[in-house]
C-alpha cells in the first residue's frame, strides 16, 4: 500500500517534465513543499535530488481558501514549468499531506546537451533555458 501511496502522490505532485542531453527529468512537489527533481540512472534506478522549494522558487498566486479545522489550501505558481500548486497548511503554517499540481498549460523541454544528468535550477531567472511548446 505504501508504494501505491507514493505513486499517487508523485502523480499528483508532478509539476512538470524537461528532456536535458536526452535523459527526462521529472520535477515533483513533494510534501514538505520541495521541489525535487528525478531521473533514472543508467542502472535504471531513479536518483532524486532537492532542486528548491515552494517558498523560494514559486509565487503565491493570492488564492486562499478556508477548508476548515484550521486548514488553508494556498495556490502557488510554478512559471519555468507552467504548473500551479495547491498546498494545503495547518494552522501553525505547516504542510498538510500532499501538494497537488492543478494545471499545466504546456510542457517544457531544455535543448541543452549533457553526458551526464545533473541537478538543474529551474528558477525565473532560468527560463530562458527552458522553451514552452503549446
Amino acid at each position: 500500500r505504501k508504494q501505491v501511496d507514493t505513486v499517487i502522490g508523485a502523480v499528483d505532485g508532478l509539476l512538470g517534465s524537461i528532456t536535458q542531453g536526452g535523459t527526462l527529468l521529472n520535477f515533483v512537489v513533494d510534501s514538505l513543499g520541495n521541489i525535487v527533481q528525478s531521473v533514472t540512472n543508467t542502472a535504471g534506478q531513479a536518483v532524486d535530488s532537492i532542486v528548491g522549494n515552494y517558498l523560494n522558487n514559486m509565487t503565491f498566486t493570492g488564492v486562499t481558501s478556508s477548508l476548515g479545522n484550521g486548514l488553508t489550501q494556498k495556490q502557488y505558481s510554478y512559471s519555468p514549468l507552467n504548473a500551479l500548486v495547491n498546498i494545503v497548511f495547518n494552522a501553525a503554517g505547516q504542510i498538510v499531506g500532499q501538494p497537488s499540481v492543478v494545471k499545466q498549460t504546456s510542457t517544457a523541454s531544455s535543448t541543452t546537451a549533457s553526458a551526464t544528468a545533473t541537478p538543474v535550477s529551474l528558477t525565473t531567472t532560468s527560463a530562458a533555458t527552458t522553451t514552452s511548446a503549446s
